[in-house]
């Protein structure tokens, strides 16, 4: 293999891993934590796709961080 093969196939592979991590637009449970009507928003998103709530990462994240948020409001 050529000094020039490898950093062409090297290349392939950042390109890749960068695509492949660029396609989720998911955010953390921390940060729908953070933002909550954003959390609502997306939610509301989720019921109306095909999948519902469970159709992506991101409808769960949101779902997670309504239930932690309303967890905190109900300690005493």
């Amino acid at each position: 293999m050529t000094k020039n093969a490898g950093f062409k196939t090297g290349l392939i592979w950042i390109v890749a891993s960068i695509g492949i991590s660029g396609c989720s637009d998911s955010k953390s449970v921390d940060y729908y934590y953070n933002h909550q009507l954003e959390a609502r928003e997306k939610i509301k998103e989720c019921q109306k796709e095909e999948g519902g709530l469970q159709s992506s990462e991101a409808c769960m994240n949101a779902i997670q961080a309504v239930r932690k948020w309303a967890n905190t409001m109900n300690v005493n």
